[in-house]
């Protein structure tokens, strides 16, 4: 008899009882869990305000200062790690309307893990954003434009050395003490950085001791220092960012120096970091590589093994290695498109570098470098020596460079050995040696190169199915040994553009950074303003000499001219070059000072007005030995000697300006004269007294004296400056006397200044402080 399943059958009546009964039953548990609210809003009022938990932010509208320098929002991450988001909703954060050197303070201080902050502005501060142990922190959608900004003491006649950045020492947080940034992150792992821009700034992104994150899709462009600067940060992704136009130190057609500044550093052991997709153009480098003080032995390393040879192995391959630098637009530097030096296994794969001052890439010391399917293009045109041109590798070993495109550059290809006992002592190099041996160049074509390949000191070069088109030289070769050549089947293939294609296309990101600036290309695009880069959003006029005879103008931004005109008394002319570029104001006769408001006048009705000064003078000039003949005098104790030996000269030379960059050249090496060129003086130990008379409308005024030697000043029959105890060794000073006149009038001026040893410079010019213009 088959097995019956007893059924149990509920009434109408029965299931609405149950249901009722249920519903009685879970209605406690149901009220227990609140419907999901809205954050909380938290209004910023004052400093040191904290969150702890996910928010919106909506700062005071107004400054808010920093007192305590420690940051005007705090924010915490849960102990356990639970996310939270903080939204500022567009808001602006405002520290501070001061120049950009003096700005001071932190914005925003995130600690703790896992917070997401996003969609706001910060601007006004020393460091607008800064982090510190905060693993999983996601940075979104920010604005960090406006923050800190050296005043830059280069000019575009002359490189200032002081502007050198130092970016060797930051493990007590130099970088963000010293210079500033709009991101400053440090002793974090799996963090997110994505849509961050930062311009006007002098750094975009610091990472210090950051490991596993991502940095994509950022713009941190037009700033003095670095795009991207990591300090000891290894296994990052950074891809599809504009790092454009960070530099300083460049003057185009004057100086190419970078002074240091870069699209992209990696200092201090950064390996296995992906670089893909980024613009690093019209930058100090592109980017910049050095393996660091550390890993060389200048500093103290933080552990010693010895082998058996009694040397310090732990610097055996120590060095920024094993980073993967693919697709990047690395052109325009002033220096070098990539420089990575001291180290070991990089990858240098599809990159574009073309125009840069140097070279395309500076290789010193690397190890194992795969150089592969680059193109090379007019490098090296402000290079010196052997760096200069496409890839310029001293002391480098295991190199191999494969199928690149190189065109229009001094060399294409070189390799040498050089003297270089200091570094040579240093326990990297006793480790890892300094021979320049076994490297490879094959696969590559070479176009309209002077020199396609040099090879000095080389030891065991593979040379392997280059083709080169209408190069002067081929292979040129000093002091090498075992050259060999190839043919294409001895040449190692180079690694398949597929396995390149799948790696970019697994980079996070949407962003096309590269192509992005392509309007201005070329290094003539990179002009300096006082604290940074032209960012080429809006006119501009820059003076681009320092005479006050005949005053020079770049015109930058600007559509199509209509006119110039000039304000002033005195006989002043103004002009306009015929490209549009360039404007010059000059006056004649001499004898007058005249402040001026020169208006350039654009055909879409903008204009641009620019205060300036002009002094043209007739300065009657004596220069004269400091010996003659009975031994050299002591001007700063023997001052009637000084003067009688001036006035024993019956050659007094009429000059418009005194601005002589003498060096150690004698005044007639020094100064365009062709009268002056007639003299016979030492390079040291020589005098100069000159004297004019000025024309001055009422203001008030400056009258600045520059000079690395002994200078004394007499003005209107009173001595003003008087300097004579100084030597060449001191540096350069600028001294200055500030006087006020109420009435038009002449002044006489003499300046008397002398060189006993070294270098010598003298420059005399006038500064319109509350200048009263009329026409």
């Amino acid at each position: 008899m088959p097995t019956v399943e007893p059924r149990f059958v509920l009434s109408r009546e029965c299931f609405f009882f149950v249901a009722i009964a249920t519903f009685a039953i879970l209605q406690p548990a149901l009220a227990q869990t609140p419907p999901t609210s809205a954050p909380k809003t938290v209004v910023i009022t004052e400093d040191n305000t904290i969150v702890t938990e996910s928010c919106i932010v909506r700062p005071l509208i107004g400054v808010l200062l920093d007192a305590d320098g420690n940051g005007i929002l705090h924010i915490h991450g849960n102990p356990e790690g639970k996310p939270i988001v903080v939204d500022f909703d567009g808001g602006l954060l405002l520290g501070g309307a001061n120049r950009s050197e003096r700005l001071t303070g932190i914005g925003i201080v995130v600690t703790g893990k896992n917070v997401t902050l996003r969609n706001g502005k910060i601007k006004g501060f020393k460091v607008a954003i800064q982090g510190d142990g905060c693993d999983g922190l996601v940075l979104e959608d920010f604005d960090t434009s406006d923050n800190y900004a050296q005043l830059l003491k280069s000019k575009p006649w002359k490189e200032a050395g002081s502007d050198w950045l130092f970016p060797h020492e930051n493990d007590k947080g130099e970088w963000a003490q010293q210079h500033g940034a709009g991101v400053s992150i440090s002793n974090a792992k799996n963090i997110t950085i994505r849509r961050v821009k930062n311009h006007n700034t002098q750094n975009g992104i610091l990472l210090a001791r950051v490991n596993g994150s991502k940095v994509y899709d950022n713009d941190c462009s037009f700033l003095s220092g670095w795009g991207l600067a990591m300090w000891r940060s290894s296994s990052n992704t950074i891809a599809r960012n504009s790092f454009d136009f960070c530099i300083r130190g460049y003057s185009n057609g004057v100086y190419s120096r970078g002074q240091d500044s870069a699209g992209i550093l990696l200092f201090e052991q950064c390996s296995n970091n992906i670089i893909a997709l980024n613009s690093c153009t019209h930058s100090g480098d592109g980017i910049f590589g050095f393996a660091g003080r550390e890993a060389l032995g200048e500093s103290p390393c933080p552990a010693s093994t010895l082998d058996a040879n009694g040397l310090n192995t732990w610097y055996r391959g120590q060095g920024c290695n094993e980073n993967k630098i693919v697709a990047n637009d690395l052109s325009f530097a002033a220096a070098h498109g990539l420089e990575i030096t001291f180290s070991f296994g990089n990858e240098v794969l599809k990159n574009r570098f073309e125009g840069n001052g140097f070279c395309g890439i500076w290789g010193g010391y690397s190890r194992n470098t795969y150089i592969a399917l680059n193109t090379f293009e007019g490098n090296g045109g402000a290079g010196h020596g052997r760096e200069r041109g496409g890839i310029a590798m001293e002391h480098a070993q295991g190199t191999r460079i494969e199928d690149n495109e190189f065109s229009l550059e001094p060399q294409g290809v070189a390799f040498w050995m050089d003297e270089d006992a200091a570094l040579a002592k240093l326990p990297w190099a006793a480790v890892n040696g300094v021979e320049t041996k076994d490297n490879r160049i094959q696969s590559n074509r070479f176009t309209k190169e002077d020199q396609a390949i040099v090879l000095i000191g080389a030891t065991n070069t593979f040379l392997g199915h280059n083709t080169f088109t209408e190069c002067a030289a081929e292979v040129v070769e000093e002091q090498t040994s075992n050259t060999t050549q190839g043919d294409a089947s001895t040449a190692l293939s180079a690694q398949p553009t597929d396995v390149i294609d799948q790696l970019l296309a697994s980079l996070p990101g949407e962003r096309d950074a590269v192509g992005l600036r392509d309007k201005l290309r070329g290094r003539e695009n990179i002009v300096m303003l006082d604290r940074g880069p032209y960012p080429w959003d809006r006119p501009v006029v820059v003076r681009l000499n320092q005479s006050q005879s005949r005053a020079q103008y770049g015109l930058y931004g600007f559509p199509k001219m209509a006119g110039a005109d000039v304000l002033g008394r005195g006989p002043l002319f103004v002009g306009v070059a015929r490209d549009d570029k360039g404007a010059e104001v000059a006056a004649d006769p001499p004898g007058f000072v005249t402040p001026y408001i020169m208006q350039i006048r654009a055909i879409n009705k903008v204009k641009v007005r620019y205060t300036d000064l002009l002094a043209p003078a007739e300065w009657r000039t004596r220069f004269f030995a400091l010996d003659a003949g009975a031994g050299a005098i002591n001007p700063a104790k023997e001052n009637a000697a000084f003067q009688a030996l001036a006035a024993q000269q019956e050659a007094v030379f009429v000059l418009r300006e005194l601005l002589f960059d003498y060096g150690n050249r004698a005044p007639q090496q020094a100064i365009d004269d062709p009268d002056v060129k007639k003299l016979a003086l030492p390079a040291d130990g020589w005098g100069m007294i000159a004297d004019t008379t000025l024309h001055f409308i009422p203001g008030k005024y400056r009258i600045h004296v520059e000079t690395r030697d002994a200078a004394r000043v007499t003005f209107d029959d009173r001595v003003v400056l008087n300097h004579f105890d100084r030597t060449s060794d001191e540096g350069i000073f600028d001294d200055s006397f500030a006087f006020e006149l109420t009435e038009e009038r002449d002044i006489p001026i003499k300046v008397e200044h002398f060189d006993a040893s070294g270098d010598a410079y003298l420059r005399i010019y006038f500064e319109a402080i509350d200048p009263i213009i009329k026409g």
